[in-house]
């Protein structure tokens, strides 16, 4: 495909989704804010027991992962509770009255604003 035809693919693409800023699991579309924001988010495996934050962003590379996450309900713009930490680094979470347990790789992958 010439870089015209990918060009008007994209361009296609882009008006029947109504050019969103975001993709679903909330990376900006745009490099430059996606970098710019990035600066200001955490993991939720930096909060502490009784922070909340809202969540900006998951990892979108692991779908056994995203599953996992999207089945406690961290998704993009949810507001999620930290509420106790474990001593093996097990956080529990709660999520629109929503509990469960959360750890590792699953905890690197949540991005938030506090």
């Amino acid at each position: 495909m010439t870089d015209h035809h990918h060009d008007d693919a994209l361009a296609r693409l882009e008006r029947s989704l109504g050019a969103p800023a975001r993709c679903p699991h909330g990376w900006p579309v745009d490099a430059v804010v996606a970098r710019e924001e990035g600066a200001t988010l955490r993991t939720l495996e930096s909060l502490g027991a009784g922070e909340v934050a809202r969540i900006a962003r998951v990892a979108e590379e692991d779908e056994a992962l995203l599953r996992q996450l999207a089945g406690l309900a961290l998704t993009p713009g949810s507001e999620v509770v930290v509420e106790q930490l474990g001593a093996d680094g097990v956080r529990r979470l709660s999520v629109g009255g929503r509990v469960g347990m959360l750890a590792g790789v699953g905890c690197q992958a949540v991005l938030v604003r506090i």
